[in-house]
């Protein structure tokens, strides 16, 4: 490969670097994204795609301000992903039912103060919510949408080609550049394919991120997570809502396929699946909604999600390098809250006003140097 001069290089083709590709490319900049492996095929595609964190009252701060920002502007990102290139990523706002949530009290408070509506149903109300979900006293969010992410995925990969982004493929894992041998400026991007000169770079590497850091000194608080995922095909409308309960949920589709997670594992990059985990996720399932029991699993896979302290994202300069910045550590809320945390990165980027206050994501605060 010819050394290429692209005004920035995107290290990492998952959602995050897919929807901040597009955003440059939008801006005029010639975009390189560059992937390891295939772009849209790790932790983006293997989620589950509900548009909330699972019990958004308990989540923290930061992560409530990039939900709802997104949130708003999930319908929109779906038309232009048709319109741009067919592929309909099935945005639908299904409404979410938590089952025995945790401090449903907190819940009510937190709706208020974000003008958001969530009912008590409890279990004698359930019947007229949700007929196919165990009856127990649960909450109703009627606001939570969800997206199809594999169509998704590829929609954005479709997307970003259409607006210039030069995608490279299979480059294994890339590594930064510094000038003169030193860690205070970027000078280019190396990967299997060659070498990119650039002065800007972004890292949206999830898991990965703290392996492409290594190179300029910084020591990255983001740990591989492993969640197995099953689903089930059963006639359409067997399951209407996204049904949540203590970490697992259900999720259905519009053709029957009925999606069911996750695991939450410490396994390094180990990406395996396990017979294990495909019986616990069907039984909790069957427990949820008694209607997939004996249901035969039709698929399982596992995606590796990144941890950030807190389960806040970092986002924002490293600040010992000039011209790189990063945007990862999403944990599982990667598809929820990547509109905001793309738009942010790119203000940041461009020196644009924020969309939201960056303060919180700001990756000073915890990365170390090493």
């Amino acid at each position: 490969m010819t050394e290429k001069h692209p005004d920035i290089v995107v290290i990492g083709a998952g959602v995050m670097g897919l929807m901040l590709s597009r955003e440059l490319a939008g801006a005029g900049m010639n975009v390189t994204l560059v992937e390891r492996a295939r772009a849209g095929r790790e932790a983006s595609r293997a989620a589950g795609g509900i548009l909330s964190p699972l019990e958004p009252w308990l989540a923290p701060e930061p992560i409530t301000t990039l939900a709802a920002w997104s949130q708003t502007r999930y319908p929109g990102i779906a038309g232009d992903l048709e319109g741009e290139t067919g592929l309909d990523v099935e945005w639908i706002r299904s409404g979410m039912v938590v089952l025995e949530p945790e401090r449903p009290a907190d819940a009510e408070v937190w709706a208020a103060a974000h003008d958001l509506v969530i009912r008590n149903i409890g279990a004698e109300a359930m019947g007229d919510i949700a007929p196919e979900v165990r009856a127990a006293p649960a909450l109703w969010l009627p606001h939570v949408a969800q997206v199809r992410n594999p169509r998704f995925m590829d929609a954005l990969v479709n997307s970003a080609r259409a607006k210039g982004v030069r995608l490279l493929e299979g480059a294994g894992e890339a590594s930064v550049v510094t000038a003169n041998g030193g860690t205070d400026r970027v000078a280019g991007v190396d990967t299997e394919m060659g070498r990119l000169v650039t002065d800007r770079v972004v890292i949206t590497a999830g898991a990965w991120t703290g392996r492409v850091l290594e190179r300029v000194g910084a020591e990255v608080p983001i740990r591989p997570v492993r969640g197995q995922m099953i689903h089930f095909k059963v006639e359409p409308g067997t399951v209407g809502h996204i049904v949540q309960h203590k970490g697992r949920y259900v999720i259905p589709r519009r053709d029957g396929v009925v999606i069911v997670g996750s695991t939450v594992e410490a396994t390094g990059y180990d990406k395996g699946t396990t017979k294990r985990a495909s019986e616990e996720l069907a039984a909790a399932a069957a427990d949820m909604v008694p209607a997939l029991e004996g249901v035969p699993v039709e698929g399982h896979w596992s995606g590796l999600r990144p941890e950030a302290p807190g389960g806040v994202p970092m986002i924002g300069k490293v600040r010992q390098t000039t011209g790189l910045w990063m945007c990862a550590g999403h944990f599982r809320n990667g598809i929820t809250i990547a509109p905001a945390s793309a738009c942010l990165t790119r203000n940041l980027v461009l020196g644009e006003t924020p969309c939201v206050d960056p303060m919180p994501y700001d990756p000073a605060l915890r990365l170390k140097p090493r």
